[in-house]
């Protein structure tokens, strides 16, 4: 467990009242109270964006904001020539080139470039997944994870196959459409489809044979030859005709 912090469950989940934002921790909704809804905040946040009004409290973070719809990038990289808006976009790329990693996790020894990356990264060690999936209720420590989830859910639904939740245990049960059998992973059903595919193509396989033993057996009557005895396909093929 990482230290000062408790396991996250789907239960503990404390809501704002002005945007229903939703917090892991009590100390993480009052701290966006504060920054985001407060009289002081918004009162302070003066310098608005002339283009999508997102307010700043300093001139200079709107002048900063401003780049990205103008596509300004005055920093520049002096080893790639790549450019960025912001100055300290521009010093966490040099790292890349550095390989300059101040940031230590101090669970794991895990070492990374950007503060940003870090906190994320201390989500797996604290168990908090503030991003939930509102079709199944899987919870992820960063939104990324979560976009990937849900385009299995537009996946699955763009193939016509099912799934359900199963009451009390929080687990989204992937059924398969041909037989009903479910699985706790898609992953697992994808397996189990190419059973069900394999088994087709064995049906579908042997109607051929019918169909042709048939077919011979037909032949050999047309001719006039009034009995074929067929033996074993598994065995090499030898014929054995009686005529009247």
């Amino acid at each position: 467990m990482y230290p000062g912090q408790s396991v996250y469950t789907m239960s503990q989940k404390f809501s704002c009242d002005e945007c229903d934002e939703a917090f892991p921790l009590y100390d993480l909704l009052k701290a966006h109270i504060r920054t985001t809804h407060s009289l002081a905040s918004q009162q302070q946040r003066s310098y608005c964006c002339a283009i999508c009004n997102k307010a700043f409290t300093q001139r200079t973070n709107l002048r900063t904001h401003e780049r990205v719809h103008s596509g300004e990038r005055p920093y520049k990289c002096a080893m790639c020539s790549k450019a960025f808006y912001q100055r300290t976009n521009l010093r966490n790329h040099i790292r890349t080139h550095t390989n300059e990693r101040p940031y230590t996790c101090t669970v794991c020894g895990r070492a990374f470039t950007q503060r940003g990356n870090l906190y994320l990264h201390e989500r797996i060690h604290s168990g908090i997944r503030p991003f939930q999936c509102n079709i199944c209720e899987r919870a992820f420590s960063q939104k990324g994870n979560l976009k990937s989830h849900l385009r299995t859910h537009e996946r699955k639904k763009d193939a016509g196959k099912n799934y359900s939740k199963v009451e009390g245990n929080n687990i989204t049960a992937f059924a398969c459409g041909e037989c009903g059998k479910a699985f706790q992973r898609q992953s697992l059903l994808k397996c189990h489809e190419k059973t069900h595919q394999l088994e087709q193509q064995s049906l579908k396989q042997k109607a051929c044979e019918d169909k042709e033993e048939d077919m011979t057996l037909s032949n050999y009557k047309q001719s006039g030859i009034s009995q074929a005895v067929f033996p074993d396909t598994s065995s090499p093929l030898l014929l054995r005709i009686t005529t009247k």
